[in-house]
């Protein structure tokens, strides 16, 4: 039992840092987007406006939101001594609230990406070609991870005793 609450929260590891990285390119997309050039003295001074920040702030806020009930869920689970013990109320809980945020997350991240990659197309073919692949590839993974998340969590919800909901948070970071 404590091996497999270790792979989860491996897993849950290489979700959240997948996610930080996420929140990084957002970051770097939204403050090349909103980058003004401001005269000063003899050169061009590039200043990054506040509402660059807005965006990964909120995404960050989510995530360490997310990493804050997964970190309870694990706490909770190498503290049971049987593996049925998950399915108590307040474990059941935070297991929905764990897999609510992931998919809050990752759809904002994604809807993110598209934005910002679509508002970065140059009229040149093949620039536009790879920010048009970049986009499915980021519509592609996050469509996986929310349909696995959405999954754990109506199998939490409508059979909490099958572990249906572990199959499908242990497979999660194999989608990023």
């Amino acid at each position: 039992f404590r091996q497999l609450a270790a792979a989860g929260f491996l897993s849950g590891i290489v979700g959240v840092l997948v996610q930080g990285l996420f929140i990084q390119r957002v970051w770097l997309c939204k403050r090349h987007l909103s980058q003004s050039r401001i005269w000063s003295h003899s050169d061009w001074d590039i200043t990054v406006t506040d509402k660059s920040r807005i965006l990964p702030i909120f995404l960050t806020v989510l995530v360490a939101g997310e990493f804050a009930a997964f970190c309870i869920y694990y706490a909770k689970a190498t503290q049971t001594v049987l593996f049925i013990d998950l399915m108590l109320p307040q474990n059941v809980h935070i297991e929905q609230a764990m897999n609510i945020l992931f998919m809050a997350a990752d759809l904002a991240l994604a809807i993110s990406m598209v934005v910002l990659l679509r508002k970065r197309r140059s009229g040149f073919p093949k620039t536009d070609s790879i920010v048009k692949r970049i986009v499915l590839y980021t519509v592609g993974t996050s469509v996986a991870t929310v349909f696995i998340s959405t999954v754990a969590l109506v199998s939490v919800l409508v059979a909490p005793q099958s572990f249906l909901f572990l199959a499908a948070d242990l497979t999660i970071c194999k989608c990023k």
